[in-house]
């Protein structure tokens, strides 16, 4: 027997009841008189969205894949920023395409996956996105750097290299700590879960914000340094120069 609350008005129990409830009184509420929960999104709308995003990330992945095969082709340095940002944006679209592949056949399956598939498919993305947005920063940072600092451009380059890859290698093991810890008690609603998600979303918010405004501070003064804009420029002619045939 359940007493009435404020959870739940008369109206809703109502709907639910053969008969009308007045305040105080008591209901047995079973299977068959709670309301069943229904997707927010019928299942033609969630079919064409996950149909739409397997597409653009299928796109996308033809696209950095040709690239990374010109870069070959056309013999490119392969140890450059450009090819590390290609080859992070190919693996990031193939978990996509992979992850959203699953809602073709079985949800239940994306949902209960086991500990290391979880946090390959969903937070190892988050982890790319992450890492892309460093590999910007230093590659701007070394620009900057290069024109602002020709004397002693190694020292601070290898400063700025030092603490991005600190960055990235916090973010991937607060991901991977947290993930394991969340898997664990997946199916208990207990504090020790709550705490570690506002902990994984605080940090990794936090670094995504730091990071950012680092991105943009770099392109700000860019801007600013005349020396930087002109090596920023060759740069981009000279790779275009070598990208046509």
């Amino acid at each position: 027997m359940t007493l009435l609350s404020s959870h739940m008005n008369i109206s809703e129990l109502n709907s639910y009841t053969d008969s009308p409830l007045k305040e105080g009184d008591q209901v047995r509420l079973t299977a068959n008189t709670m309301p069943t929960l229904r997707p927010s999104l019928s299942y033609a709308t969630q079919l064409g969205l996950t149909i739409t995003c397997i597409v653009i990330f299928s796109l996308l992945f033809l696209f950095v894949y040709v690239q990374l095969w010109m870069i070959l082709y056309y013999k490119h340095k392969k140890r450059s920023y450009q090819t590390v940002f290609l080859l992070l944006c190919l693996i990031w679209a193939a978990l996509r395409v992979t992850l959203f592949s699953f809602y073709f056949t079985d949800v239940i399956i994306a949902n209960n996956l086991d500990p290391f598939s979880n946090w390959l498919l969903y937070s190892l993305p988050v982890v790319l996105q992450f890492t892309t947005l460093v590999l910007l920063v230093a590659f701007f940072s070394q620009v900057v750097i290069k024109a602002k600092y020709p004397q002693s451009a190694r020292i601070y380059k290898n400063r700025v290299r030092v603490l991005c890859t600190l960055s990235v290698f916090v973010f991937t093991t607060v991901n991977a700590v947290c993930g394991v810890i969340a898997q664990m008690y997946k199916s208990d609603s207990c504090p020790t879960a709550i705490n570690v998600l506002f902990a994984r979303v605080a940090i990794n918010g936090s670094l995504f914000v730091v990071h950012g405004i680092a991105l943009s501070y770099w392109i700000f003064t860019l801007n600013k340094v005349a020396n930087a804009r002109t090596l920023l420029e060759s740069r981009v002619s000279h790779l275009f120069m070598h990208s046509i045939p």
